[in-house]
């Protein structure tokens, strides 16, 4: 999954957009940020195989939207995302924080 993340990533950063900073995400906000992640990319592989090219589509308009939502964008995400796998311990608790939240909203699903 994270291998998909990457090259989604690598697809959506010629649109970049010109605020730049050097500040790291919190651990918190970063959590929050790569678990609306999982479930876009989620949706990205489903809808896939039913028309690839509105997946994809969809797929940017949705990362378009979390870096929106959190006030950054695909440079300052790459950023943090590098820091972070550079701090391999930090991640894996990161990502044991978004896993385990990911199933508790999947066990409410009806």
């Amino acid at each position: 999954m994270v291998r998909v993340l990457f090259i989604s990533l690598i697809l959506f950063t010629s649109c970049k957009s010109n605020k730049s900073t050097d500040q790291f995400l919190s651990k918190d906000v970063m959590k929050e940020i790569l678990k609306s992640v999982q479930i876009i990319e989620s949706k990205y592989q489903h809808q896939k195989v039913i028309d690839s090219e509105i997946a994809l589509y969809n797929l940017k308009s949705n990362y378009d939207s979390i870096f929106t939502l959190h006030k950054i964008n695909d440079s300052l995400f790459i950023e943090n995302l590098e820091f972070y796998s550079n701090n391999p311990k930090m991640l894996e608790e990161i990502y044991k924080n978004v896993i385990n939240e990911l199933q508790i909203e999947k066990q409410k699903l009806p």
